[in-house]
């Protein structure tokens, strides 16, 4: 659960701003769509108007005065409450629980003593208004004191009714000894600062949070209202001024660039919420040192416009993409594919995009390996490097084949000798990674090698060797559905591609898988970005092993590659292909018709028996 912003508190009381009106100002009355009396003591007149309904609803005006603002506002000034207060009182009227609140610990009131300003004509004076430029009037305002003997800065830390709380100590500097700083011992881990914001800063719901009493004072002194948080409180101050910081909206963190710094800002943002949270960049360490250089009331406000949310992985905005659009709308170079796979690109036709996985089915025995080793291998010639991750068979048994398939690609016939395995691996050993495992990979490991070898071989094409090798998975639907995810985000980061060789659920004799006859989970399927079967001709493997083959058939294709799904372009299709067993090669049938393919294609499945 996240905390519930005041905006949204505003317009929950916007939606009942009658029953509202009726408890803060009950001197007042109803003048055809207000709620209308004197003042905010709902003393007699018809000066003050709250809208009840319609697009403005909750929103009031003192036309005497020219005091507005919203609801929130109007019981926080009405009652005379605090921030805090107004949060603490507004959630419990309308029953909302703050899940991430945790009470603060007791603490004892600050020490009653007269805390004296800086001498005019004493050092501490003349550093503060000298080497940090900070004006007389500054000091003043927000009561900074000093003490007469060691010397010693003193930030009275008071609460936004005027309580003093605690209060904040900083040594004077001196040559060669380490700043350090100090509070009240037992006192409240409160901001510095409170009792100089202007009633602005609460009606717009946005204030400036900064890492220093110098700092917070100096945003002020460019017209920017700021707090402080206190010297050496870590994180308690969040827990203490959690009431009087949910009223805000909007907070911008200033915070020191150095290590400390960051780290402070990194758990900052954390507890107050990233979503209400703008990081303000400086061009100096921190604020002061920012003024010292030179800088103006002008920059600091351009710092707070330029002002960004903490990035927050995965999260963007339309209006930031504008660049990713336009690329988008740019034609898009053509994706590798087999010759015969090739159509019309982008429209028609399989292409194997970057940033895509591809899942690869077909019945046991029907050659789903042998045309992804062909694959890789035509990859290869086309200087794509690869990753290979084959569970079911060894690595050399793998290499052998693609060594077979790439000599008959040029025209070798004969048996290969070891001098032809030297020459394979001086062509294509370089671009070529495998995982040296069969049997079963875990997850995380699979992925780690995949990552290394995209990172340090440069690897595009990736191909898995089956999903139900991969540890845990088998019978986990859900460990199903978070590989895939892995898998997506693996190549939507990288670019790559992703082929995964996902077995079918058992079929009747002679019966084509589809789409939903993948064996697990429908995750798997249905998060891939195109679903590939592989399906030889089994009639036609039937009569060569019965010797019964006639003209007809032997005319027919051996392998038929079919595309159930293809995301992108949303074109299916089969294309039927000629297979070499001598050389585990394919290549085209233009002879054969498509529409033929699909009709057949149509009539295997009509004829399967009902489920």
């Amino acid at each position: 659960m996240s905390v519930i912003p005041p905006s949204e508190i505003s317009r929950r009381l916007a939606e009942q701003a009658e029953r509202v009106c009726q408890r803060l100002l009950p001197g007042g009355r109803i003048v055809k769509d207000e709620w209308v009396c004197g003042d905010l003591s709902s003393g007699e007149g018809k000066s003050l108007k709250v809208h009840l309904s319609g697009t403005y609803a909750g929103n009031w005006r003192d036309w005497a005065t020219d005091e507005h603002g919203d609801l929130l506002d109007l019981w926080r000034l009405t009652l005379h409450l605090t921030p805090g207060e107004t949060s603490r009182q507004v959630k419990a009227w309308l029953g909302i629980m703050d899940p991430l609140h945790r009470e603060p610990r007791s603490f004892t009131p600050a020490p009653v003593k007269r805390d004296a300003p800086p001498e005019p004509e004493g050092k501490v004076f003349a550093w503060l208004t000298g080497t940090r430029k900070l004006k007389p009037e500054t000091l003043e305002l927000f009561r900074v004191a000093a003490e007469p003997k060691t010397h010693n800065i003193i930030f009275p830390c008071f609460a936004p009714g005027g309580e003093l709380q605690n209060r904040s100590y900083r040594s004077f500097p001196v040559p060669g000894q380490k700043k350090r700083v100090w509070q009240d011992t037992g006192c409240a881990p409160c901001l510095f600062g409170w009792h100089v914001l202007p009633e602005s800063t609460y009606r717009s719901r946005t204030v400036l949070i900064a890492e220093g009493q110098i700092d917070a004072m100096t945003w002020h002194q460019w017209g920017i209202p700021a707090l402080s948080i206190p010297a050496g409180s870590s994180g308690t101050w969040i827990d203490w001024e959690w009431d009087n910081l949910a009223f805000f909206d909007r907070i911008h963190l200033s915070f020191d660039l150095d290590g400390p710094g960051q780290e402070n800002l990194r758990k900052t943002i954390a507890r107050l919420g990233t979503h209400r949270c703008l990081v303000v960049k400086l061009p100096c360490k921190d604020a002061n040192e920012c003024l010292q250089a030179g800088h103006t009331a002008g920059d600091a406000a351009r710092w707070i416009a330029e002002a960004s949310p903490p990035p927050l992985k995965g999260l963007v905005r339309a209006a930031d993409l504008e660049e990713r659009l336009r690329a988008e709308l740019l034609p898009k170079p053509e994706a590798f594919s087999l010759t015969f796979l090739r159509r019309q690109w982008p429209h028609e036709g399989l292409y194997f995009r970057p940033g895509e996985v591809t899942v690869w089915t077909g019945a046991s025995f029907h050659g789903k390996s042998t045309f992804l080793n062909y694959f890789m291998l035509r990859a290869l010639v086309a200087r794509i490097p690869i990753f290979v991750c084959s569970l079911e068979a060894r690595v050399e048994t793998t290499l052998r084949r693609m060594a077979v398939t790439a000599y008959a690609h040029y025209g070798h016939r004969r048996e290969l000798t070891p001098e032809d395995a030297v020459s394979f691996l001086l062509e294509f050993g370089e671009p070529l990674s495998f995982a040296d495992v069969v049997g079963f990979i875990a997850p995380d490991r699979l992925l780690e090698m995949m990552r290394y070898a995209f990172q340090r071989f440069g690897a595009l094409h990736f191909f898995i060797d089956s999903l139900m090798r991969i540890e845990g998975l088998e019978e986990d639907f859900p460990a199903q559905g978070a590989f895939m995810n892995q898998l997506q985000e693996f190549v939507k980061q990288t670019g790559a591609h992703l082929h995964l060789v996902a077995h079918p659920r058992k079929l009747g004799s002679g019966d084509k898988p589809g789409l939903m006859d993948i064996k697990g989970s429908s995750l798997v399927p249905n998060n891939a970005d195109n679903v590939v079967v592989v399906a030889r001709n089994v009639e036609k493997m039937q009569a060569a092993r019965e010797g019964t083959m006639t003209p007809a058939l032997e005319s027919e294709h051996d392998t038929e590659i079919i595309v159930e799904k293809q995301r992108e372009s949303g074109w299916m299709g089969g294309f039927p292909l000629r297979f070499d067993p001598r050389t585990l090669t394919y290549s085209a049938m233009d002879a054969v018709p498509m529409a033929n393919v699909h009709r057949r294609a149509a009539a295997t499945r009509s004829a399967q028996p009902a489920a």
